[in-house]
């Protein structure tokens, strides 16, 4: 009898799959142990406040009011662990009076009823967004591997997995996070739809659009996205293909549609729809014009929940919410440039570095394929483009997640260039590697913080981004830990956020309007100017923007987390 011992090529490539999955998953292990280990000291920030008993509110009453104004997936999938904990959730919610503070108001009586473990709630809450960060890594490293090979596969999964800016979000309940999983994976999919045109992939597109609409309204932009990527297929398909490509692309493309329009009704357990916009109380332009438009004249196979929401969202982006904070100055109306200065300061070097030199060696190689790469550079540029021009809501780079994720594939690009022969490439490499790590493990673990030390330091960051920048509520336990430190037993505070201070064991006073002698803690947004209330002692009380005006130019004695800035230590 003859044995065969299989293909001599597969034996030899085997160590080296093993080896990839490994690394891959070491990766993944480092990312997600990141996220833990840096989520369990940080209080709820101030969406995470409302968004996470508003989650569980919505599987325990069916009803999708609450917080409407973001789809309800990310609080769905998160919520589900607070009555899996077993907490409290009251199914009454009567604060209709309240408006768009409605959330607020209702995460405050979650927090008066489970305040005996209200933080560890918080730190169950955020672990399934974890999960999904993780997921987004795999759909990072599968897409460059394609594109790219193993090391380009390795290059962009090491990118994302300790990027301060995707773990910053990666721990939190907010829907960020996963609008940047579902975005890049329906383009990932839609790629390869575009490749080999099928059913399967067309459903599984489909799914993904739904997905990313049941997260975040951004999620429309893929919409319009589908359309052009699929009119440029058809100009590069060789002519005596196109016609078939078409009839097969039309045919994916509306079952895509109908299959997300169907996911967009299941999100929202078939509550209220389809809707009649002439009989939806509307408050955007937008949505005016639309009922006013023979649009108008048929019934929109959507939640009104959905649509009433997407119309809150578009208000909010023509008006303004709060004011926007840029270089010491506020605006209602912001900037056209605020995220690509935002981008630039919160962006590690090393990552700047690599991103040019992918460009620069992308133009100048042979291996040039723009007709895979417009799929990443495209998506990025609209989300840029529709950010800086169309939108009056500058409050954090966290709005451009989602293209983070597309130029991490790309970096990957960089492996299909070797290093041999010339030393001064794998110098190169290693020193921005070795800087990258160096960078993200010193931000550890206050990555929400994180400013390129290159261009300014932490301790100065107020000076150009404030919010979810850089102060958005994460820091009492923080605060608790250094007053014991400091042997502090009181401190006058105006912490920005919503958490209760006392639930972290901090005994304090709100501090006033004028200088005190004594210790004094305030939130690094309050001292820029912010206005905010602190809805945490009764009654609450309004910071107005020139509250701590005279605080703004002094140097603070310490800073904890970053966030909060301490005053006034040497009289203790």
């Amino acid at each position: 009898m003859i044995r065969t011992t299989g293909n001599p090529e597969e034996a030899e490539l085997r160590p080296l799959r093993i080896w990839l999955a490994l690394t891959v998953a070491l990766l993944l292990i480092l990312h997600f142990g990141l996220g833990f280990f840096s989520l369990k000291d940080k209080s709820p920030t101030v969406d995470e406040f409302a968004h996470l008993p508003a989650g569980a509110f919505y599987l325990k009453t069916g009803d999708f009011s609450l917080y409407g104004k973001n789809p309800p997936l990310i609080k769905l999938w998160c919520g589900w662990t607070l009555l899996a904990a077993g907490a409290e959730v009251q199914s009454e919610e009567r604060f209709e009076a309240a408006g768009d503070w409605r959330p607020w108001i209702y995460g405050t009586q979650f927090m008066r009823d489970n305040a005996a473990r209200y933080h560890d709630l918080f730190i169950y809450g955020r672990l399934p967004n974890l999960v999904l960060s993780a997921c987004l890594g795999l759909v990072v490293f599968f897409w460059a591997q394609a594109l790219f090979g193993s090391r380009g596969g390795l290059i962009a999964l090491l990118a994302y997995a300790i990027s301060p800016n995707l773990l910053a979000h990666a721990r939190l309940v907010t829907p960020d996070l996963g609008l940047a999983l579902f975005f890049t994976l329906t383009l990932f999919l839609l790629w390869r739809f575009f490749k080999r045109p099928g059913i399967a992939l067309a459903v599984l597109a489909g799914i993904s659009l739904g997905l990313a609409n049941l997260t975040k309204f951004t999620g429309l932009l893929l919409l319009p996205l589908f359309v052009v990527l699929f009119i440029l297929e058809i100009a590069l398909h060789p002519a005596d293909q196109r016609k078939s490509f078409i009839v097969r692309g039309l045919a994916g493309l509306m079952a895509a549609f109908l299959v997300a329009l169907l996911v967009i009704n299941v999100g929202y357990g078939f509550r209220k729809t389809p809707t009649d916009i002439r009989r939806m109380p509307v408050s955007s332009q937008f949505f005016q014009g639309l009922a006013a438009s023979p649009l108008s004249a048929f019934s929109w196979p959507a939640p009104q929940d959905y649509l009433e929401g997407f119309d809150r969202q578009q208000r909010d982006v023509s008006q303004g919410v709060f004011p926007n904070y840029l270089n010491g100055r506020f605006s209602q109306e912001g900037w056209w440039y605020y995220f690509t200065y935002a981008w630039l300061l919160k962006t590690p070097l090393a990552l700047e570095i690599a991103l040019v030199l992918a460009l620069g060696l992308w133009g100048w190689s042979r291996f040039r394929d723009w007709r895979n790469v417009v799929y990443l550079w495209l998506p990025a540029m609209l989300l840029w483009v529709v950010l800086s021009f169309f939108n009056h809501i500058n409050v954090g780079l966290r709005y451009l997640l989602p293209a983070l994720p597309l130029t991490f594939i790309f970096l990957g690009s960089l492996g299909r260039f070797r290093l041999e022969p010339h030393l001064y490439r794998r110098v190169l490499a290693v020193a921005l590697i070795g800087l990258f790590l160096v960078d993200s493990l010193l931000a550890f673990p206050h990555y929400l913080a994180y400013f390129n030390p290159v261009f300014t330091s932490r301790g100065k960051a107020r000076f150009h981004l404030l919010d979810s920048n850089l102060d958005w509520g994460q820091d009492l336990k923080y605060l608790k830990t250094f007053m014991d430190e400091q042997g502090l037993k009181k401190i006058k505070l105006a912490y920005f956020g919503h958490a209760d201070p006392k639930l972290y064991g901090i005994n304090f006073e709100i501090a006033a309007d004028e200088p005190t002698d004594a210790p004094l803690a305030v939130s690094a947004n309050l001292v820029m100017g912010l206005p905010y209330p602190l809805t945490y002692v009764d009654p609450a009380v309004w910071i107005q923007p020139q509250t701590f005006a005279w605080l703004r130019d002094r140097q603070p004695d310490a800073q904890v987390g970053y966030s909060i800035l301490i005053y006034n230590l040497a009289l203790k």
